[in-house]
């Protein structure tokens, strides 16, 4: 190979020419993957930005702009940010772990996680946002609404149409492994200077499991709303998306949509829920 600026020899992996310094490969300081694009094409994470105060080209990672000393995280939000406040849909299935154990051949793990993946993107292209991966953590930021209210509508509808997805698949999962796929969909408020920053996940909030006496498709799916999404997503979703229930640990309230499943399904794929269950029964 030969370097596209000076043609001295190069190596296929040499991040930089030895001899004219010129930048061949990118490493994505959040999955390591090395690539071509200023966005990483693995998980999504953006590696450099261009300063809103001088122009210059900057690693992501950096603090501040080696030229001038502007924030990086401020010239992202400008960037990439339509207000200062968005929703972030963070998606973790729980038991992937588990299934991977079980599954034991990484091969059939991997079949079975691709699976997982591609099902998410399907719904994930749809949108208009920035999305990463976090090792096993899926992050959906809405962060090109133009207000807060708005990315909650949309968040909440995108979280639900998750869950709708995942129900076949959970079904399958508890038939072959004895668990569920722990499939936990959190919606929370992020500042704009905080777009690639990875959501801190609150272990100490104790959530709502469906309980044993809900339908076996419920079990292992759960949507949680943090306390700015939820006063939102009162406004103007309170009947149409169904009932929100809160319950208290502590001193916090944790609320959880009780999911209208039935409903959605049969807007989303044209066949009442309780016929498909019939039918895969």
């Amino acid at each position: 190979m030969q370097c596209p600026k000076c043609h001295s020899t190069i190596n296929e992996n040499d991040k930089f020419c030895p001899k004219c310094h010129k930048v061949l490969l990118l490493e994505c300081p959040n999955c390591g993957a090395l690539g071509e694009s200023s966005v990483c094409e693995e998980c999504g994470y953006s590696i450099l930005v261009k300063c809103s105060k001088c122009s210059k080209i900057n690693p992501t990672s950096n603090e501040k702009c080696a030229s001038c000393g502007f924030p990086i995280a401020t010239s992202i939000a400008y960037q990439e940010c339509e207000t200062d406040e968005f929703v972030a849909v963070v998606i973790e299935f729980e038991n992937l772990k588990k299934i991977r154990k079980q599954l034991k051949s990484k091969a059939l793990y991997s079949k079975f996680y691709n699976k997982l993946k591609n099902l998410l993107m399907t719904q994930v292209k749809k949108i208009e946002g920035k999305f990463i991966i976090y090792d096993d953590l899926f992050v959906l930021n809405f962060n090109k609404e133009l207000s807060f209210v708005t990315a909650s509508e949309k968040a909440t509808r995108f979280a639900l149409k998750i869950l709708n997805i995942y129900t076949e698949l959970n079904i399958n999962v508890q038939k072959n492994f004895s668990l569920n796929l722990g499939l936990t969909v959190r919606l929370i408020k992020k500042n704009s200077d905080e777009l690639l920053k990875k959501p801190t996940i609150v272990n100490n909030i104790k959530t709502l499991n469906v309980s044993k006496n809900k339908k076996k498709y419920l079990v292992g799916l759960q949507i949680i709303l943090d306390q700015y999404v939820r006063d939102a997503v009162n406004k103007t979703y309170k009947t149409e998306l169904g009932t929100i229930e809160y319950y208290k640990f502590s001193t916090y309230a944790v609320p959880t949509i009780v999911h209208h499943i039935q409903r959605e399904f049969s807007n989303l794929y044209g066949i009442k829920w309780d016929d498909y269950i019939k039918k895969e029964a």
